[in-house]
């Protein structure tokens, strides 16, 4: 997701257990210059490879885990802000009933 203020912002779940996900979110922000990748992407790759290490450490650490609800109320507050984002959002067919 862009924001109108130049953010973008990238999300990653993954459900692991009935009903509840591991979740990141990231948030990229950009300072006058560009590395030829774009905000967004950045975002959502960086919120992946997060939620790969979180994997990695299933074993050992018992994870923080976000029922599939409380994503559902997070994106639903997401697109009723529409209006403050920079690019159309892209992600109004994911739903987590």
């Amino acid at each position: 997701m862009r924001w109108a203020t130049g953010a973008a912002e990238g999300w990653g779940w993954l459900e692991v257990r009935d009903g509840r996900c591991l979740f990141e979110r990231v948030r990229v922000a950009e300072h006058a210059f560009s590395c030829g990748v774009d905000p967004g992407r950045l975002a959502e790759d960086l919120a992946a490879a997060a939620i790969g290490e979180r994997l990695k450490r299933l074993d050992t650490v018992e994870p923080v885990l976000t029922p599939k609800q409380a994503l559902g109320r997070n994106l639903d507050a997401l697109r009723s802000r529409r209006d403050e984002m920079g690019a159309p959002f892209a992600f109004d067919h994911v739903r987590f009933d």
